[in-house]
């Protein structure tokens, strides 16, 4: 429809460029659309990234798998944003998904 505006959602958008490269696209891709869905993984969220980003932040969140597996099967993972910890994965959970957690603001 003429006039509609939608937010520009982009998966993994950094992958496997150089470190020249994500700084420039982190800093081109909030100019193309009033609301920017990125999602990224831990790798892909290097120090020029979020340099790039971080002032224009609105909410953030971590995406946290669930899984019935034995937890001595596998370690499960956590990241550590703005001094707070977020699981990556749970296991021995009672469901299998994922998760939404908004991560809390400075």
């Amino acid at each position: 429809l003429a006039g509609t505006e939608a937010p520009l959602v982009v998966d993994s958008p950094f992958g496997h460029l150089d470190s020249p490269y994500r700084a420039a696209v982190s800093t081109f891709l909030p100019e193309m659309a009033s609301q920017v869905v990125l999602l990224v993984s831990r790798s892909q969220a290097s120090p020029e990234v979020l340099t790039s980003l971080v002032d224009k932040i609105g909410v953030e969140y971590v995406l946290t798998s669930h899984s019935e597996a034995d937890s001595g099967e596998k370690e499960e993972e956590f990241i550590s944003i703005n001094g707070d910890n977020y699981d990556l994965t749970k296991y021995n959970s009672h469901f299998t998904g994922t998760v939404l957690t908004e991560v809390k603001a400075l």
